[in-house]
C-alpha cells in the first residue's frame, strides 16, 4: 500500500496507474465482445477507456517540454552509442507528446488540426522512441556478454546455443534489463499496431498495454529496476 501511495504521489506514477486501468478496460471489453456477452457493459467499458485516455492526455500536457529538456542532460553520457540512442529517444518522446497534445486540443475544440494525421505522427514518434530504447537494451546485453566472455575466456558466436544461454543468464541475473526489455518490446508493438504495421487484436493490445504499464510501474516504485545512465 505504501508503494502504491508513493506511486500515486508522482505525476508519472498516476499516468501509469491510469494507463494500466485503460488497457485493462481494453482487454476486458475485447474478451467480452469475442464471447458476445452483455453489449451494454462492453459499451460502458469502451466509454471508460476513452475517458481514461482523455484524462491521461490532460495530465501529460506540457510533458513534451520536460522530455525535450531532459535530452540535454543525456548529452553528457560518456558512451557514444548510449548518448546517441538515449538523446534521440528522448527527442522522439518529446515529439510524440507534442503531437499527442495537438490531438487533445483538437478533441476539446481548442485547435483545428487533422486529428488522424497528428495521431499517426504521435504513434510514429512513439515507435521511434521505443525502438531506440530497445537498441539500448541490446547494447547493454552485448556489453554484459562481452564482460562474461572476458571472465570465462569464451567467444560464443551470435545465434549459437552458448550465446542464447548467455543472454538467458543475463535476463535471470539482471531484472532491470529484463523489465526494461519486456516493456520496450510491448511499447514497440503497440504503436506498430496503431499504425497498421502489424495485426494485433484488441485483446492482445490490452494485454501488451497491461504488461508494459506494470513494468513501468515496477521501475518507478524501485529505482533498481531501471537501467542506470552511463
Amino acid at each position: 500500500m505504501e508503494q502504491l501511495m508513493r506511486l500515486n504521489s508522482q505525476t508519472s506514477g498516476r499516468d501509469k496507474i491510469l494507463r494500466l486501468w485503460q488497457f485493462t478496460c481494453r482487454l476486458t471489453w475485447a474478451v467480452m465482445e469475442k464471447r458476445s456477452r452483455n453489449m451494454e457493459a462492453i459499451s460502458r467499458l469502451k466509454e471508460v477507456e476513452g475517458l481514461i485516455s482523455f484524462a491521461r492526455r490532460l495530465l501529460r500536457l506540457g510533458r513534451s517540454v520536460d522530455m525535450l529538456y531532459s535530452s540535454v542532460s543525456s548529452l553528457q553520457i560518456s558512451d557514444p552509442f548510449l548518448r546517441m540512442v538515449i538523446t534521440s529517444s528522448r527527442i522522439s518522446s518529446s515529439l510524440f507528446l507534442f503531437a499527442d497534445h495537438l490531438v487533445w486540443l483538437k478533441k476539446v475544440g481548442l485547435l483545428q488540426v487533422d486529428e488522424i494525421k497528428w495521431s499517426d505522427t504521435s504513434n510514429r514518434f512513439w515507435l521511434y522512441s521505443s525502438v531506440l530504447n530497445l537498441l539500448r537494451d541490446c547494447h547493454e546485453i552485448n556489453i554484459m556478454i562481452k564482460s562474461e566472455q572476458r571472465m570465462k575466456n569464451l567467444r560464443p558466436e551470435l545465434g549459437s546455443v552458448e550465446y542464447v544461454t548467455a543472454v538467458a543468464q543475463i535476463f535471470i541475473k539482471h531484472k532491470n534489463i529484463t523489465i526494461d526489455t519486456v516493456k520496450n518490446i510491448c511499447d514497440t508493438l503497440l504503436p506498430m499496431a496503431n499504425l497498421g504495421h502489424v495485426k494485433v487484436s484488441p485483446a492482445h493490445v490490452g494485454l501488451l498495454g497491461i504488461i508494459s504499464s506494470t513494468a513501468a510501474m515496477l521501475q518507478l516504485v524501485d529505482p533498481s529496476n531501471r537501467l542506470a545512465m552511463a
